[in-house]
């Protein structure tokens, strides 16, 4: 619980941070057209636009053609699905080249704050120094890298940059822990975040690899607190100000919260009487709709959003998140229309992630958790609107991740690769260290795979016992003998808990 705070505390500052740093050094697009204006008006708004991208763009520095060379094997094989970046965390860098070495910038916490060489191995050093080297997948995204001294409130910015695609740096994580911000500085308004260091290797592994997606960052709330006195002690009205039925009129949302601490002016807050929900003077009994778990127990409201769900259509729903079943949240989903308010659906989704990790198409992919196979995983579930309700999209197949990571483990056997699902016979043999990508499965008989050797996609073939948690793989019944759960075959699986 402790971290789960901490993290929203520092995500806040950072965000916070953010947004004053980049209003500070970005050139601003107002002032140079002002500027253009002044000394050439013969110039056409074509050229207008051109120098205005040169100008946002002249924080990106060109990749070293050796350093991009080096890391093109990386974005060709991992680097095409859109995701933020790809991190290898080693102690020993003997998997890069000597040439690139000394062109791949190195950050470090101390008053040098940045050198241009990856240092030494410390291969005879009694405490290693584990390393990050963080390779960018997404041109154009800025990387934010601080770190903690002593507490949450001591945050130190070591360095805020630009990069291209392709462009990569080292995290040296002697005696510190990192946080590595990254934002995709572009119309996506993606973020992902990386928690940087010092890592115990699973058995003999010399190095881990993420793939970092991007998650969708959560608007502000529309909510504020009312100047206006609620009728309960130690409580506050929130009111929001927002046109949700579409009709060009500003409603007025409203609900009330107390605080959990009242003696603390920064305590948090927690729902009272959410039971009740008022808009435009006008009170909604909650308890009256029929909904997934109960709203009665006011100490469970997570958070009430407003939330456009649907841009094609004139709405904006009102969406209340509260605890599910096991580790998972639920939002029910409510719809205000003349003048009325109807509950349209709900949707549940993993609770340790952001509300949405990628919107598409009008379909919201919240993630959930899945065990199948004997390691653990998360899956988006596929909610959209169908007229007027929430429903959830079928899936005859998952694509599976490690929440806010793709999966990428290292084999500790031999394993066979087949072209197809169905085939009878394997089309190649993946070796003990290759490295490969979890794709996506059916939860039943295969796992779908990406060598990063050879860039092939294929398929891991097997059968899985529920009750013992005992894996099979076909045609290898001499490595099946050998095994007692798919840990035995792969390194760097998830496991929670």
């Amino acid at each position: 619980m402790r971290r789960k705070v901490f993290i929203l505390i520092l995500s806040a500052v950072l965000s916070l941070s953010f947004a004053a740093c980049n209003k500070a050094e970005k050139p601003s697009p107002e002032n140079g057209s002002v500027t253009n204006q002044k000394n050439d008006d013969s110039k056409s708004n074509e050229d207008k636009v051109k120098e205005d991208k040169k100008t946002d763009r002249k924080e990106i520095a060109k990749v070293d053609d050796d350093v991009l060379k080096f890391t093109s094997h990386y974005i060709e094989v991992f680097g095409k699905d859109g995701d933020a970046c790809f991190d290898i965390k080693f102690i020993k860098d003997d998997f890069i080249p000597n040439d690139i070495k000394g062109k791949i910038n190195v950050l470090k916490s101390d008053s040098s704050g940045e050198k241009k060489s990856s240092g030494e191995n410390n291969e005879n050093s009694k405490d290693m120094v584990y390393k990050h080297l963080i390779i960018n997948f997404h041109d154009g995204a800025l990387y934010r890298v601080s770190t903690m001294e002593d507490n949450a409130n001591d945050i130190k910015t070591i360095k805020n940059v630009y990069l291209a695609k392709g462009d990569a740096f080292i995290l040296d994580c002697t005696n510190q822990q990192y946080t590595v911000d990254i934002f995709s500085a572009d119309d996506m308004g993606g973020r992902s975040t990386i928690w940087a260091s010092d890592i115990d290797f699973e058995g003999n592994a010399k190095r881990k690899y993420s793939i970092y997606r991007w998650e969708v960052q959560r608007k502000p709330s529309d909510f504020i607190s009312s100047l206006g006195n609620s009728f309960e002690e130690e409580s506050e009205q929130m009111d929001a100000y927002i046109d949700i039925d579409g009709d060009g009129v500003k409603d007025n949302i409203r609900y009330v919260v107390r605080k959990d601490d009242p003696d603390n002016p920064n305590s948090s807050v927690m729902p009272s009487r959410f039971n009740k929900l008022t808009i435009n003077d006008k009170e909604f009994d909650l308890n009256k709709y029929d909904l997934v778990g109960e709203l009665q127990d006011l100490n469970n409201l997570l958070s009430i959003n407003i939330m456009d769900l649907d841009a094609k259509d004139k709405y904006k729903e009102i969406v209340i998140e509260r605890p599910g079943g096991h580790i998972n949240y639920l939002s029910d989903v409510f719809r205000y229309d003349n003048g009325e308010l109807s509950h349209i659906g709900s949707m549940e989704y993993v609770a340790d992630s952001s509300f949405s990790l990628g919107n598409s198409n009008d379909e919201l992919l919240m993630p959930m958790t899945g065990g199948y196979f004997g390691f653990d995983y998360t899956f988006d579930t596929i909610y959209m609107l169908k007229d007027g309700k929430i429903v959830e999209k079928e899936q005859e197949t998952k694509k599976i991740y490690n929440y806010d990571k793709k999966i990428v483990v290292t084999l500790k056997k031999d394993i066979n690769l087949y072209d197809e699902k169905t085939d009878e016979k394997a089309s190649t043999v993946l070796k003990k260290g290759d490295i490969v990508e979890f794709i996506e499965t059916d939860q039943k008989s295969w796992i779908k795979v990406k060598s990063e050797q050879t860039g092939k996609v294929g398929y891991i073939l097997m059968t899985f016992d529920l009750e013992s948690f005992n894996v099979k793989f076909k045609n290898q019944e001499d490595l099946n003998k050998k095994i007692q759960s798919i840990r035995d075959v792969f390194e760097d699986l998830p496991q929670w808990g």
